[in-house]
């Protein structure tokens, strides 16, 4: 078994610096499950958008909380 730690940060307070994908909770979603993985678009500043697109027509703006998981796969390894 691997145990990784998440830590959340609350969209009020601040937003991914990167773009990228992240663990997010989506507010009204949380009785399905309220996790879900999301690309986030530092060029148009929303979830579920990624910066090639010329607009964000499928953003996700009710998003209350993420986290990094940009290197899960290196911290699952052992790598960090």
């Amino acid at each position: 078994m691997k145990e990784v730690t998440l830590k959340f940060f609350s969209t009020d307070e601040k937003l991914p610096e990167e773009s990228g994908y992240y663990a997010t909770v989506v507010k009204g979603c949380e009785e399905l499950g309220g996790l879900y993985i999301l690309h986030y678009s530092t060029r148009h500043k929303k979830f579920n958008t990624y910066d090639h697109q010329e607009k964000p027509v499928y953003a996700i703006n009710n998003i209350i909380y993420w986290a990094d998981v940009n290197n899960i796969n290196n911290i699952i390894k052992g790598e960090e």
